[in-house]
């Protein structure tokens, strides 16, 4: 099994300036290069406040959703993980 992380963080450690906010400082070859890794493995895994800054799950790959929350609703092409 091969495992491939991809994060975008400032100097200071920030991965985003608030729970809700996107994060838009990485550049266009970034996201490129992002959506064709994780569309090429097929799956993203992330924390729910990840995906909720997303207007709808990523497209053509399972997105694998972490969160504390007992019954999260059910969304097509994601799968939700407690803990």
């Amino acid at each position: 099994m091969k495992i491939i992380m991809i994060m975008a963080m400032t100097l200071d450690g920030k991965i985003a300036k608030s729970s809700d906010h996107f994060p838009d400082w990485t550049s266009k070859e970034d996201k490129k290069y992002f959506a064709k890794v994780s569309k090429e493995a097929g799956v993203v895994i992330m924390g729910d406040k990840t995906f909720f800054t997303f207007p709808a799950p990523l497209k053509d790959r399972l997105n694998v959703v972490f969160t504390l929350e007992e019954n999260p609703k059910p969304v097509a092409g994601v799968k939700w993980v407690k803990g």
